[in-house]
């Protein structure tokens, strides 16, 4: 019955190949030049303080009875016009979880901003990176890099 209703319109010919395949883009991120020690030290220094100013922020809140976090967040802020590995901030085993990413557009370029979210038993989380980061022998593909997870936090 279906084809009596449009007996007025001819199809034909109607079937043509195209063939399809992906292009292969090969994206380069742009990473900061740094001098490694210098970087490690002071994200070492960050971090040791992130925790001194949250711990202080708990205790406060501990000694008049308000209810305190099971633990914290850090916003990391990439280099100005370069790429922030915001993958290598998140890992689900630990339970750390990247919960946001901006950008802010300045005069030296476009800023990227990550925040994260660590729980108080994963405070070492970061530091055992910025130690793998320091070994230049841990480079390797196999490790993961840990150089190009952390030269862009600035």
């Amino acid at each position: 019955m279906a084809e009596n209703e449009h007996s007025h319109i001819f199809l034909s010919n109607l079937k043509k190949e195209i063939e399809f395949g992906l292009k292969p883009k090969i994206v380069k991120k742009r990473i900061p030049i740094r001098d490694r020690e210098k970087h490690a030290q002071f994200l070492i220094q960050s971090f040791d303080k992130i925790w001194e100013e949250y711990s202080k922020v708990k205790e406060e809140r501990l000694a008049i009875s308000l209810p305190s976090k099971n633990g914290f967040y850090i916003e990391f802020k990439g280099k100005a016009g370069c790429d922030l590995a915001t993958k290598s901030l998140e890992n689900f085993k630990s339970n750390i979880r990247l919960l946001n990413i901006r950008q802010n557009i300045t005069e030296q370029g476009q800023e990227i901003y990550a925040t994260v979210y660590i729980p108080n038993n994963q405070k070492d989380f970061f530091l055992k990176k910025v130690k793998e980061y320091l070994d230049p022998e841990k480079d390797s593909k196999d490790n993961g890099n840990p150089k190009k997870k952390l030269y862009s936090i600035a």
